[in-house]
């Protein structure tokens, strides 16, 4: 399942996304029109334009948007994994494990404050989507003024240079057969500005490196067939290849 998070009024030419629409992926057009007295609202020519394609055709996406896509790690019969090239888009991978038990308990608290949602003279019971309706937490104005503080924290050439030598330790690792690529450096940097400012900081430090290679790279890396045979675990490498380079 892909995710498109974008603001609530995005839309085109009268067309909106609806609940329950069949999303066929993200493309990528590149606009063809001629300059005009609108010309500020739109793509210029040569530009590009991201946009959705749904069955009524391409929605064009409104900046900022962000992409997300889930993954089930059971039950993947009639399922095919992503090739490489295309996980190495993915700038992180996120795994998420089960919760705590307290954590457990208070999902089923909240479950069972849950009435019923009317509708005509029926109804049906609430689920878990019908609590998707805060208000945003923050207006676009505020996001992107976040982003460009982003662009301005410092990355020294001595963390640009600990990047390189993560990345290409994951293509010499005897366990490794397809090692990150350069977009993985790329994903290190870009990450490590984001959560230097989520913690108040206005350059990147060591610990973000430690703290995000996980969630950067493991997506990107793919052990050799002997590695999994004898149960070597990517999880296993990686941590060995920080110990090298700390």
């Amino acid at each position: 399942m892909t995710i498109v998070s974008m603001p609530r009024d995005a839309g085109s030419n009268g067309k909106a996304c609806r609940q329950g629409q069949r999303c066929h992926g993200l493309r990528t057009a590149t606009a063809q029109r001629e300059p005009d007295e609108n010309a500020h609202e739109r793509p210029q020519h040569g530009q590009h334009q991201v946009g959705l394609v749904l069955e009524m055709g391409l929605l064009p996406l409104q900046e900022p948007f962000m992409v997300l896509a889930t993954q089930n790690p059971i039950e993947q019969s009639g399922t095919f994994e992503l090739p490489e090239a295309q996980l190495d888009r993915f700038m992180l991978c996120h795994r998420l494990h089960y919760p705590d038990a307290r954590e457990e308990e208070e999902i089923l608290r909240r479950q069972l404050q849950l009435g019923l949602r009317h509708q005509d003279k029926g109804a049906v019971p609430q689920s878990s989507f019908d609590l998707l309706n805060q208000p945003p937490v923050a207006t676009i104005e505020e996001l992107v003024a976040a982003m460009d503080a982003v662009q301005k924290i410092y990355v020294s050439d001595v963390f640009t240079k600990h990047c390189v030598e993560l990345v290409r330790r994951t293509r010499r690792h005897k366990s490794v057969d397809v090692g990150g690529s350069p977009r993985a450096g790329i994903a290190l940097t870009l990450a490590a500005r984001a959560r230097a400012f989520i913690h108040g900081r206005d350059y990147a430090v060591p610990e973000d490196l430690y703290a995000l290679a996980e969630d950067v790279l493991l997506h990107r890396m793919r052990l050799t067939y002997e590695a999994l045979a004898s149960g070597v675990s990517g999880t296993a490498v990686l941590r060995e290849i920080l110990a090298e380079v700390g």
